[in-house]
C-alpha cells in the first residue's frame, strides 16, 4: 500500500513509528529487526523501495537505540542507530524530555559532559548530539519552554568522543 502511494505521488517516503519494537531484545514478542523490515520493503518496492524513517523514543532515560546492540547487520550485532546508518534509514527520536521527567534533578556528571546549562537543555543536547540520530523531537507546552529549548539549537552538538563518555563507567 505504501509503495503504491509513492507511485501515485501521494507520499515520497514512508517509515514506522514504535515505542518498544526496536528497543527490546530480539527474542521479545514485540521486537522488530531493521534488516527484516528492509527485506519487507524490498519485497514490496524492490531495491528502490521508499522505506526511509523510524521514529522511536531516544533520551537520557531511553538510550537503547544507541546503547543496546539488538540488531543484526550481516554477521555483526549492532545498535539500531548503527544499523540504520548503514542502511540509509533516518532515525527520528521522540520523548526527548520524557514528558518533563528529564527537565530536573539530573546527575551532575550530565552537565559536566554536555554543558548545556540546565537539565532540560542537557537532555535535549544529549539527544541531538547522538551519533546517527537525525532529529530529536521536543514537546513544549508553554511559550517560555519554546524560548528556553530553542537556545539549545544554537549550541554546537557535543563531539562524539565526549558524548560517548556518558556511557563509560568510572
Amino acid at each position: 500500500m505504501l509503495e503504491e502511494a509513492v507511485k501515485a505521488g501521494k507520499i515520497r517516503y514512508y517509515g514506522v513509528a514504535t515505542w518498544n519494537a526496536f528497543r527490546v531484545a530480539p527474542a521479545a514478542r514485540d521486537a522488530m529487526s531493521l534488516a527484516e523490515t528492509i527485506e519487507i520493503a524490498q519485497q514490496a518496492g524492490g531495491e528502490q523501495h521508499h522505506f526511509r524513517f523510524i521514529q522511536l523514543p531516544f533520551s537520557l532515560g531511553m538510550p537503547e537505540p544507541y546503547a543496546y546492540h539488538n540488531q543484526t547487520w550481516g554477521k555483526e550485532n549492532v545498535s539500531l542507530l548503527e544499523a540504520a546508518s548503514r542502511a540509509g534509514v533516518i532515525i527520528v527520536g521522540s520523548a526527548t524530555l520524557s514528558q518533563g521527567q528529564l527537565t530536573r534533578h539530573l546527575p551532575a556528571f550530565i552537565e559536566q559532559r554536555l554543558g548545556a546549562g540546565s537539565d532540560s537543555a542537557n537532555a535535549i543536547q544529549f539527544s541531538r548530539s547522538a551519533p546517527g540520530l537525525a532529529v530529536a523531537l521536543v514537546g513544549m507546552g508553554r511559550p517560555e519552554h519554546v524560548h528556553e529549548n530553542v537556545k539549545v539549537a544554537a549550541l554546537p552538538t557535543t563531539p562524539r568522543e565526549q558524548w560517548s563518555k556518558l556511557f563509560e563507567r568510572e
